[in-house]
C-alpha cells in the first residue's frame, strides 16, 4: 500500500476535516495515511480525523516521536540539529525528514475535488507543485542558488519523497551561510528546492 503523510495543527482542524475526508474519497483504496500532529492535537480531534478517514488505514505520529528520530540522524551535523530544533516550517520539515520514502505529503488545507493518478517520479527523484511566484526569502548568496540551478517556484504543500533525506547537502548549504533562518518570511520551500534540484514540478491544479 502505498504512503501518504499530512501534519495538523488544532487551529487547521476545521478545513483538515475536509482535506482528510476528500482524500479519502478519491484516493482509490490505494494509500494509508500518517496523520502527523505538531502536538497540539487532542485524542478528540484525532478521533473526529479518523472518522473522516473512514476505511482508509490511518496511522497516529506524535512531533516528539518525529523529532526525536530527527535528532538521532543529525548527530553530528550540528548546523543541521539547530535547524531542527526550530518552530515553525521546521516541523513540516521534521515530518518529512524523519523516515525515507516513498512517500507523499499533502499539506492539511488541501481539499481534494476528483480522483488522481498516484503520486510519484519517473526517475524515482522528488515531485513537487509549482507556485505562480517564488516564495524563497530565505535565500543567502542568490548567485549560488542559480550555479546550482535550483528551481524557483517550488510549493512544498503537496510533495512526493523518494529515498532518503539529504541531510549531508543540508548540513552543506547552510555551512555555505545560503539560507536565513531567521528571514520573517523565510520557510521551508526554498530549503526543499536546494535539496531536491532535479526535482519534477507540475502545476497543482491539475491534480485537486
Amino acid at each position: 500500500m502505498l504512503r501518504a503523510k499530512t501534519l495538523v495543527h488544532k487551529a487547521a482542524m476545521p478545513i483538515a476535516i475536509h482535506a482528510v475526508r476528500t482524500f479519502a474519497a478519491v484516493e482509490g483504496g490505494r494509500y494509508a495515511l500518517d496523520l502527523h500532529s505538531d502536538g497540539s492535537l487532542d485524542d478528540t480531534d484525532f478521533e473526529d480525523l479518523e472518522r473522516q478517514a473512514g476505511r482508509m488505514p490511518l496511522r497516529r505520529v506524535g512531533m516528539d516521536e518525529c523529532r526525536e528520530t530527527v535528532r538521532a540522524q543529525v548527530a553530528g551535523l550540528p548546523l543541521c540539529s539547530a535547524l531542527f530544533q526550530r518552530g515553525g516550517y521546521m516541523a513540516k520539515m521534521s515530518v518529512l525528514a524523519c523516515e525515507p520514502g516513498p512517500f507523499f505529503y499533502f499539506d492539511s488545507d488541501i481539499v481534494w475535488l476528483k480522483p488522481f493518478e498516484p503520486v510519484g517520479s519517473p526517475d524515482g527523484g522528488a515531485v513537487f507543485s509549482t507556485e505562480t511566484w517564488s516564495w524563497y526569502y530565505g535565500i543567502r548568496k542568490p548567485l549560488a542558488w542559480i550555479r546550482e540551478r535550483v528551481p524557483r517556484r517550488i510549493n512544498s504543500g503537496f510533495a512526493y519523497l523518494q529515498g532518503a533525506f539529504p541531510f549531508q547537502r543540508l548540513e552543506s548549504m547552510l555551512g555555505q551561510g545560503l539560507y536565513n533562518p531567521d528571514h520573517i518570511y523565510s520557510t521551508d520551500q526554498e530549503l526543499l528546492a536546494y535539496l531536491f534540484p532535479d526535482a519534477l514540478t507540475f502545476d497543482f491544479g491539475d491534480f485537486a
